[in-house]
């Protein structure tokens, strides 16, 4: 190869490299503008992303380029945001919808910080007291006097509409996945280890009790063994919003909810009567990890 020939392969490259870094900032300027929607993004700035790290991946490859933190960063703010509000009903995506960065979420965090009595989050979680933190999340909604209610309808039988903290807030309703959600999305935000229990027909959510086993999404026949040893607590937050439906026999009170101590009863007896209707468990944490 001529000098000649060899120089113009180095101007190439650097023209390669310049235009890999103009549309590596084009990347990271557009992913901050869409960190600020939580699920109501227009469809046309999603699939500008999705181009544009096409695009960003093909020449990262082409100069040998690891395009790293930020591609990663970019490919599960896309996740995210396509998610929407439905459920593909798939395990892994299940934490897309535990919204803890919602606005209801932090603005009810915030509220009942100040409950507390100057005691931090993470002070009570340490100190063995999240059963503490869990009935003033339960008491906190039990307040608002939310409805329970059907999942709203949708065109296809394999989602399933999951209502957002802010839609909880607005139509004063909810489904048991729904608060099961929301539920986990207030223990995250106080630093509690979430989990999130499926079953046939139902979800409960809860926390672990002691070290978590590390895995994202536990099959049943790993839950079972975790039933069994009591590894992790659960509530029944329906039990929070009003029906006249009993909770698994149990009657609900005059306003058509059931009290802290009875939710976590009727939980227990859930996980120790109903194994056969167990599906998985979802450990938030780790699941973010791979959202």
């Amino acid at each position: 190869m001529s000098e000649a020939e060899t120089a113009m392969d180095e101007e190439e490259r650097e023209h390669q490299k310049d235009l890999f870094r103009i549309q590596e900032e084009e990347v990271r300027v557009l992913v901050d503008r869409l960190r600020t929607y939580r699920w109501d993004v227009p469809n046309h700035f999603v699939t500008e992303l999705e181009g544009r790290l096409e695009r960003l991946q093909f020449l990262g490859e082409g100069l040998g380029i690891s395009i790293g933190p930020l591609h990663r960063e970019a490919r599960r703010l896309v996740r995210r945001l396509k998610a929407g509000t439905h459920w593909s009903r798939r395990e892994d995506e299940l934490v897309l919808f535990v919204r803890t960065e919602d606005l209801y979420v932090i603005r009810e965090v915030e509220e009942i910080r100040q409950l507390m009595g100057g005691a931090g989050f993470h002070e009570m979680a340490v100190t063995g007291r999240i059963q503490e933190l869990c009935k003033l999340v339960y008491e906190q909604l039990q307040g608002h006097e939310y409805v329970y209610e059907l999942e709203p309808a949708v065109e296809s039988g394999v989602v399933q509409r999951i209502r957002t903290p802010t839609e909880i807030e607005r139509s004063r309703t909810a489904t048991c996945i729904d608060l099961a959600c929301l539920f986990a999305a207030f223990l995250e935000a106080m630093r509690v280890r979430p989990v999130i229990l499926l079953l046939r027909g139902h979800a409960l959510a809860g926390y672990w009790k002691g070290d978590p086993p590390g895995h994202p999404v536990l099959r049943r026949p790993e839950v079972l063994d975790f039933c069994r040893s009591r590894s992790f607590v659960c509530i029944e937050t329906t039990g929070a919003v009003r029906s006249r439906v009993p909770v698994r026999g149990v009657r609900r009170s005059e306003d058509g909810t059931l009290s802290f101590e009875e939710s976590l009863s009727v939980a227990e007896r859930i996980v120790d009567t109903e194994l056969e209707a167990v599906l998985y468990l979802v450990d938030v944490e780790e699941s973010r990890m791979l959202a």
